[in-house]
């Protein structure tokens, strides 16, 4: 399991305490219910913070502002592509080992985001999501992608048009010709993936990919008293993934704020865990 922390802390930290909380009435941490497991914490690199004043903190991707983490997402990009290219190595080192339907990714807060930003554009399934007290980034951009009518009139698609040039010649109209053969969904993975510099999805890969990461079983808790991430983001990332087809399940825990509830929400994770280690076509 691949475990991502929050801004400014580490993977230490955020491991040891989150690997030593206990759950439900054995009261026994993740590691004793789950010895074959290997729990993996990396740190983020450091990186200058514009939404505190420029400080160097460990961060996945930089952020504008610590009230609306939807702000200036151009901001986030850079990291989000350096973060992703570094879960990716990460899951490919653990494949030689075991497959990808048997790693399990997590993160807590901006190490939730990147995760699953991350998860959004891999090639493979994966054993299961966990986000805690966390966000999708670019969810607007996907909701509109997938609220959008489909285009039936003749002729190039209002994006098509944006590529043409002053002759009146199309420019990529081939390219974005394929990018209206998408289905809304994949569409929607095609941009995220293609905002980070991995290659974008044909018409072809629909088989590929709707039978691969979004297969992915979901797990997201957030607490409605949350006080750094608003609680309708976390709300409005499990609607976006199953909007996208994910199997999703969501829980609010009602008393708690920015963190993860023990022992009940580790339990939960326990239960997602048990339930998800075998359950590979």
């Amino acid at each position: 399991m691949i475990l991502l922390h929050g801004r400014g802390s580490n993977g230490p930290k955020f491991g040891s305490a989150l690997l030593e909380s206990p759950s439900g009435d054995k009261a026994l941490a993740l590691p004793a219910l789950f010895p074959g497991f290997k729990f993996i914490c990396p740190t983020a690199a450091k990186r200058r913070c514009t939404a505190l004043k420029r400080v160097q903190i460990h961060q996945w991707f930089d952020n504008h502002s610590l009230v609306d983490c939807t702000a200036r997402e151009d901001l986030q990009v850079d990291g989000l592509q350096e973060t992703a290219a570094y879960v990716r190595s990460l899951i490919d080192t653990e494949s030689r080992a075991i497959p990808t339907e048997r790693i399990f990714v997590a993160g807590l807060s901006q190490g939730c985001a990147a995760a699953v930003y991350t998860l959004l554009t891999l090639d493979w399934r994966l054993a299961g999501f966990i986000g805690m007290s966390g966000w999708l980034p670019f969810e607007r951009h996907i909701s509109d992608i997938m609220d959008q009518s489909t285009n039936n009139r003749s002729g190039l698609s209002d994006d098509i048009k944006d590529d043409v040039d002053s002759s009146g010649d199309v420019v990529f109209e081939t390219e974005a010709r394929e990018r209206e053969q998408l289905s809304p969904r994949l569409q929607a993975l095609s941009m995220l993936r293609e905002n980070i510099d991995v290659h974008p999805l044909l018409a072809s890969d629909y088989d590929d990919m709707t039978s691969s990461i979004l297969q992915t079983p979901v797990l997201i808790g957030h607490g409605a008293l949350d006080e750094k991430v608003d609680y309708r983001l976390g709300s409005k990332m499990a609607t976006t993934l199953k909007s996208l087809g994910m199997p999703v399940e969501f829980i609010t825990y009602t008393d708690l704020g920015h963190w993860y509830k023990i022992p009940e929400q580790i339990e939960d994770i326990v239960v997602f865990l048990n339930k998800n280690i075998g359950n590979v076509d």
